[in-house]
């Protein structure tokens, strides 16, 4: 069980790993990193699937996007700048989905590392501390509230670390370094683009 669970943090930084190859931003491993940190907030339990399917829809709208063609849209910029051209930046487009989808990624993985430089933090510290510096400001009350309700649902860090086998420190940091420097470099592209919409969910 330890090693089954544990390979999850490891996969991840493996795949993640892969984004930059072959000369672009591959859009395919970017997307099947996503899913991997998806698939590691079912320890959060049955409180975090609201979340969870709101992450999944927008990795869902760039996965049928990529598979219109897997050729053109091998890069994850050229994609979403030609969506733009063809779509806009409404709600169900690329650049509107790749937008929340960062954001929830920046979410997770401010998450992920706060339990790792915190051996002491409990799983709600460590979401409702990475929520107030990543998503809050782009949530409404209403949103905000459920948010609440979410962390105070939250199960304990033991229950969590044992779902992934244990003390996930070491994993957690590898997959940190791995991921947050290339959802840096899509919120900068973002912002060049003019598509890093303040708006308020």
């Amino acid at each position: 069980f330890f090693f089954v669970s544990m390979a999850l943090f490891t996969e991840m930084t493996a795949i993640s790993g892969q984004v930059k190859s072959g000369g672009c931003f591959q859009t395919k491993e970017f997307l099947q990193t996503c899913e991997k940190v998806v698939e590691m907030t079912t320890h959060f339990g049955s409180v975090f699937a609201v979340v969870q399917k709101d992450i999944s829809k927008n990795i869902s709208i760039l996965q049928a996007k990529l598979r219109a063609n897997e050729t053109a849209y091998k890069d994850l910029f050229a994609m979403v700048g030609q969506d733009v051209k063809q779509s806009g930046t409404k709600d169900g487009t690329c650049a509107c989905s790749l937008l929340w989808l960062k954001r929830a990624m920046q979410f997770l993985v401010a998450m992920i590392d706060e339990l790792a430089k915190d051996p002491s933090k409990t799983l709600s510290a460590a979401v409702t501390d990475a929520y107030e510096n990543t998503l809050k400001p782009f949530h409404g009350r209403m949103v905000q509230t459920m948010m609440w309700g979410v962390t105070k649902g939250l199960p304990g860090r033991d229950h969590f670390e044992q779902k992934l086998g244990g003390n996930i420190k070491g994993p957690a940091e590898g997959f940190v370094n791995s991921f947050g420097p290339l959802l840096q470099e899509i919120h900068a592209w973002m912002v060049q683009q003019n598509l890093n919409d303040p708006k308020k969910a």
